[in-house]
């Protein structure tokens, strides 16, 4: 083969490989029905059966979804929240949401409004929304013993008790596991202050690059599962068996993943069909000089 073929492989236009992303990407957002199977990981399926068994045991069905994620990081967050709040709100399970971030409860209730319709829950009586809460660590330790002291209102400025989903729950023992979305380091925080005390069920759910942290505490089995990043979004829809933002976006991961191993395979093949072919003209030089 020419030589000048294998060059070319290994010199592909850049933006030609630009707009084959772009439309690899655009197809998976606009064609909703275009996917590709997701085989959740073990992390995602601990932490869906740890929701699961929560909902299941004995006593107060109440959750506390923990969110420390704003705008900044909504692209993987969003998606691990609504799988979260669908599953909840599929085992009628009534939740409260606390919020570490200044942008954190209106992005939460966005989405409990659009999933509250679907699912037939009502705002007081099935979820709750504490709220930004200013003082994380101190926070903390107060709803361990005392929840209502401690939050006192929603995040409408009412007062707790006046709202059914709090009438028996009163601190972290009330509380049937914490699920922790996040894009920040506040899986220690959680783990020391909080949910040692009781041992109560803990569900990390944190952006990509923060997972690392929860792997040692999920092999200690002080973390029940790990929910990562948008992958890990897809994983829990497909346990739900529904395919959302979820599921379309690490679509759109997966087809340009394969498309940058394509692209390697391609360049070792230019790289070394170009070496080979150098090497045989060398050897007839070589030939014809003698």
């Amino acid at each position: 083969m020419d030589n000048n073929v294998w060059q070319k492989l290994q010199s592909i236009d850049p933006r030609a490989l630009y707009v084959v992303v772009l439309v690899m990407i655009s197809a998976s957002i606009v064609l909703p029905g275009l996917t590709l199977p997701i085989i959740p990981g073990q992390q995602s399926k601990d932490a869906f059966n740890a929701v699961v068994k929560a909902a299941n045991t004995p006593g107060s069905k109440f959750m506390l979804v923990s969110g420390w994620w704003s705008a900044s990081t909504r692209g993987e967050n969003d998606p691990q929240t609504r799988a979260i709040l669908t599953h909840l709100m599929r085992l009628h399970v009534p939740f409260g949401v606390l919020s570490f971030d200044p942008q954190n409860p209106q992005l939460m209730d966005n989405i409990e409004t659009s999933l509250a319709q679907k699912y037939g829950y009502v705002y007081g009586r099935d979820y709750i929304n504490f709220g930004y809460q200013v003082a994380p660590a101190q926070t903390l330790k107060g709803i361990v013993t005392n929840m209502k002291g401690t939050l006192k209102t929603d995040w409408h400025s009412k007062p707790l008790e006046t709202f059914p989903v709090m009438a028996n729950v009163n601190s972290i023992k009330d509380v049937a596991a914490v699920i922790d979305i996040t894009p920040v380091s506040s899986l220690d925080a959680w783990l020391g202050l909080v949910v040692q005390k009781y041992h109560t069920p803990f569900i990390y759910v944190p952006t990509a690059v923060m997972a690392p942290e929860g792997y040692p505490y999920r092999d200690s089995g002080q973390v029940a599962g790990i929910v990562i990043g948008v992958k890990g979004a897809g994983d829990y829809e497909t346990l739900l068996g529904v395919k959302m933002q979820g599921t379309q976006v690490s679509t759109a991961l997966s087809m340009v993943y394969a498309l940058i191993i394509l692209l390697v395979i391609v360049g070792n093949i230019g790289y070394h069909g170009a070496r080979r072919a150098a090497a045989l003209q060398a050897a007839g030089e070589g030939r014809g000089q003698s």
